[in-house]
């Protein structure tokens, strides 16, 4: 099976404030055994550099969907196990 055909881990942190972000990434990565892709929404400027900088600690494989939404500063990370 691989993860193109798991449905993602959808990861809604909006609203929260840095470290919450990343502790709820780190809290779905520890409970995903199926190694299925996560979709982590945050509201947290800072989720910019947390985010990205634990996936590359981490050897996560995470892109920053480009163009965040400006109504309501939203940035969306697309996270595979790699």
């Amino acid at each position: 099976m691989t993860t193109e055909s798991i449905e993602p881990i959808i990861i809604d942190t909006s609203g929260l404030h840095c470290p919450m972000p990343l502790l709820k990434l780190k809290m779905a990565l520890r409970n995903n055994t199926d190694r299925a892709p996560i979709h982590l929404i945050s509201t947290d400027p800072m989720s910019q550099q947390d985010i990205k900088r634990y996936c590359e600690i981490a050897g996560l494989y995470c892109v920053q969907l480009v163009g965040k939404n400006t109504e309501n500063s939203q940035f969306v990370f697309n996270i595979h196990i790699i």
